[in-house]
């Protein structure tokens, strides 16, 4: 027994008379009997007395029988005994003690056998004896033999027993027949690492597929540092080496953390081979495997999903189009399906016939790949040209878990035009033309003969774009220059783009269709009617010029294409800003001028943008109405200034034009937006008439009364020049402007 309370036990088992041995074994060294008369067991029972820890059989071919057994502080059994058998099992034998035969052809040795703590191993396993010819040189068979053993405290193993061989260690000069001896045996060995404990357990079952770590405890301190390589998790049916790291939780327990979860319902072998040693570089003496199953895949109900077509059938709303004819379709899932769902009738492809009303449906070759679980659609034939395809896949598709979509998925492309479809060679208006006269008669020229019973106002929308309103007319088509015309009822709209759009009704004599808008090679023409605003269309494509659609006042149309808005340079070219007045009024001869009073103008006012001129009209005689004036991105000014006769002097002259609320007149400045408020016939129009129209000239200014900013405490002239130089520049704002005592005048 030892200090923990384990009991060791050691002794002989004969083979049973019939059957086989039912000798209990628990982790073995040796798990089969050597089939000698006697076979020698060594085992370990845990201190309650309950189980045994490790239970093995020693031996070999002959008699082996146990004569002692002693332990160690540190657990290590020693069995000592007697055995015939050459084939004994030894480990880091002592030298010079192999089992040789005598001259009888046989030999009883003693045997020496230490096993490792955990005994899963020998530490050594040696013979003692000598070479078997007794001292009478007779013929019986020389015995060494050993009845006993203890140790001292150093781990050496003190052995006593019986010899006839003249050649024992020590006998030299005995002659008796026999003789006792007594033997030192060394702790010459090393003790090795060993495995401990595990988890998971060898043989546990419902192992959870998380990456917890699979971890093993060993015996001794473990070098941790080599044991990538050496331990490993792979599938028990075969398979790649799950990938992980390894890890340590202090230097007994190394760790393997795989880093994506195990499978479902798996077997899996861990191993850590004898490449692993301890800290003092003792190797692991054999490799050490253990075997875990997972989990069961949960009860799978989730309903699969199509996570993506090619083509995106997705939205309907903007459909993908140009899809060639001769495309396949493929449809991704969201799970492993059952192939046998992924059928030719559960993935349609389909048009609708308008004549017949009713599904043309095209035969396809329906393929599955449960790899990347995409299913794929090869018509047999390519699709129709410039054809609306709905791809249809059935509520029955299922997983392999039985759960099926349940609903129908519809999607819907549309093929590419046909190369031979009928186009427009040229129009009048060009596409995207601007300035065109509102009496303009339309002209569309074709590549093809066209069919002129198609070309009417079912299958050709001529249309105002901002806000939307169809434009009456009447359609006629002169076959000899394959022209088609049309000639408004009324005149255009004034200042908007207007659309021609063409649809798939329209057709040339050979039935080819046009091809219907989308984002490939749209048949429409657009264009914008001029919006007599005073300012050339040139002029309000942006400060550069070069960009048709510049938009000044953020409403998503162009300025060019508006009556009510108008974008321009400022007199002196420096400065470029946007005018606008509500929608469905207009503005009329829009300028710039330096100074519409001559050369005279405020006191102590300057005007960094000059003066605009211009007129509204389209609000009811003696209304309301208001212009917008939106100055570049950081220029504030703070006062607004007109030139002209008010209700109270009708002779021209000066006036601040801020906002009254008594008279609901003047302007608001926010930034470097300014709206100005205006009653027709009231302060700000300068005809002083309610005839549904404002003249205005007026200019955005910037007021230094009070303000020094010289630093001299005397507003003078000087003042007047710093100012300018800093509008100039730039470095002024509005909020630089600090007021000082009202008796500091201009001078």
């Amino acid at each position: 027994m030892n200090a923990g309370g384990n009991v060791f036990v050691a002794g002989d088992v004969m083979p049973p008379s019939s059957g086989t041995y039912n000798f209990p074994l628990v982790h073995p060294i040796q798990g089969t009997p050597g089939g000698g008369q006697y076979d020698v067991f060594a085992a370990k029972i845990n201190a309650a007395g309950t189980a045994l820890d490790y239970s093995t059989f020693l031996g070999g071919a002959l008699s082996d029988r146990a004569m002692g057994i002693a332990v160690d502080s540190q657990g290590s059994a020693f069995v000592a005994g007697v055995t015939e058998s050459a084939d004994y099992p030894v480990k880091n034998p002592i030298s010079g003690h192999d089992h040789i035969l005598g001259d009888t052809g046989r030999e009883v040795d003693g045997f020496v056998t230490r096993l490792s703590p955990l005994g899963t191993t020998f530490i050594y396993s040696t013979f003692l004896g000598g070479d078997g010819n007794n001292v009478l040189g007779d013929d019986d068979a020389g015995t060494d033999s050993i009845h006993g053993i203890a140790l001292d405290s150093s781990g050496s193993a003190w052995v006593a027993g019986m010899t006839t061989s003249h050649s024992f260690p020590g006998a030299s000069g005995y002659d008796s027949l026999y003789d006792g001896f007594i033997s030192k045996i060394s702790d010459y060995s090393v003790i090795p690492p060993e495995v401990s404990s595990v988890t998971p357990l060898d043989g546990a079952v419902n192992v959870l597929i998380s990456t917890s770590p699979i971890s093993a405890t060993f015996s001794r301190d473990m070098d941790i540092n080599i044991f990538a390589g050496h331990m490993s998790l792979v599938p028990s049916s075969g398979g790649s080496p799950v990938a992980g790291s390894i890890g340590n939780n202090g230097w007994h327990e190394i760790t393997f953390t795989p880093f994506a979860e195990l499978e479902y319902d798996t077997s899996y072998t861990a191993t850590i081979t004898t490449g692993v040693t301890d800290t003092d570089g003792t190797p692991l003496p054999a490799a050490y495997s253990w075997e875990f199953t997972t989990e069961p895949a949960p009860l799978d109900t989730t309903p699969p999903t199509i996570l993506s077509t090619v083509p995106d059938t997705s939205d309907d709303e903007n459909m993908v189009g140009g899809v060639l004819v001769n495309s396949m379709i493929t449809v991704a899932f969201s799970e492993a399906m059952d192939p046998a769902t992924i059928t030719s009738d559960n993935l349609i492809l389909l048009s609708w016939d308008q004549s017949t009303l009713t599904d043309i449906i095209y035969s396809a070759v329906v393929s599955y790949n449960s790899v990347t679980h995409i299913a794929t659609i090869n018509p047999i034939a390519d699709l129709p040209y410039s054809t609306d395809i709905t791809l249809r896949v059935s509520y029955q598709i299922a997983d392999p878990a039985g759960n099926a979509m349940g609903n129908n998925y519809y999607g819907t492309f549309k093929t590419e035009c046909d190369p031979d479809a009928p186009t427009i060679l040229s129009s009048y208006p060009e596409n995207y033309a601007t300035d065109i006269s509102i009496d303009a008669v339309l002209t569309f020229t074709f590549d093809a003969d066209m069919d002129s019973t198609t070309l009417n106002a079912s299958g050709i929308n001529i249309y105002r774009l901002f806000p939307y309103a169809p434009i009456d007319g009447s359609f006629s088509y002169e076959a000899a220059t394959r022209t088609l015309s049309f000639t408004p009822t009324f005149l255009l709209p004034v200042g908007t783009w207007i659309t021609a759009l063409f649809y798939e009704s329209v057709a040339d004599t050979a039935s080819r269709h046009v091809c219907y808008p989308s984002e490939y090679e749209p048949l429409f023409v657009y264009f914008a009617t001029v919006d007599e605003d005073g300012i050339s269309t040139a002029e309000e494509q942006g400060p550069n010029g070069d960009n048709p659609w510049y938009d000044g006042n953020g409403d998503g149309i162009a300025d060019c294409g508006q009556a009510n808005v108008t974008s321009l340079h400022t007199a002196d070219g420096s400065k470029y800003v946007t005018l606008s007045s509500p929608a469905g009024q207009s503005l009329e001869n829009v300028s710039t001028s330096s100074n519409p009073s001559g050369s005279d103008t405020p006191d102590g006012v300057l005007f960094p943008f000059g003066f605009f001129n211009f007129t509204i009209t389209g609000f009811p005689e003696g209304g309301h109405t208001s212009l917008t004036i939106d100055l570049p991105a950081g220029e504030t000014v703070n006062s607004y200034w007109k030139y002209g006769p008010t209700p109270d002097d009708p002779s021209a002259h000066w006036y601040e034009f801020m906002y009254d609320s008594n008279d609901d007149t003047g302007a608001i400045i926010s930034g470097s937006q300014i709206v100005l408020y205006f009653v027709d016939g009231q302060r700000g129009d300068n005809n002083l008439t309610p005839d549904a129209k404002i003249i205005d000239p007026g200019a955005p200014a910037v007021m230094a009364e009070n303000a020094d900013f010289d630093g001299d405490h005397d507003v003078d002239g000087s003042d007047l020049a710093k100012l300018a130089g800093d509008l100039d520049d730039g470095t002024l704002g509005i909020e630089t402007v600090e007021p000082f005592a009202a008796d500091y005048g201009w001078q």
